[in-house]
């Protein structure tokens, strides 16, 4: 499926208004539509930034968030030099 279809199919389930069924296969694709996307920008711009707000969910690495990035988040900041396997 490519990001096109990801885009329509989501907007036609947001103009039915149906209730989603959270569904490995529909997390399988959300992942590979935000995979895409993150790709797409990274191909178009060089750079890509993320910002990350803490939560007790979310784990950077070994080390956890640091007490400044807890209360102001973290900006990760990602360039088309870095090798992604």
């Amino acid at each position: 499926m490519y990001y096109y279809d990801y885009i329509c199919c989501y907007f036609i389930l947001l103009q039915e208004q149906k209730v989603i069924e959270i569904t490995n296969e529909l997390i399988n694709m959300l992942n590979s539509l935000k995979k895409h996307t993150f790709f797409e920008i990274l191909r178009l711009a060089n750079r890509v930034f993320i910002i990350v707000d803490y939560d007790d969910t979310v784990i950077i690495g070994k080390r956890g968030f640091l007490p400044e990035e807890k209360e102001r988040g973290l900006v990760l900041v990602f360039n088309n030099k870095m090798k992604f396997s």
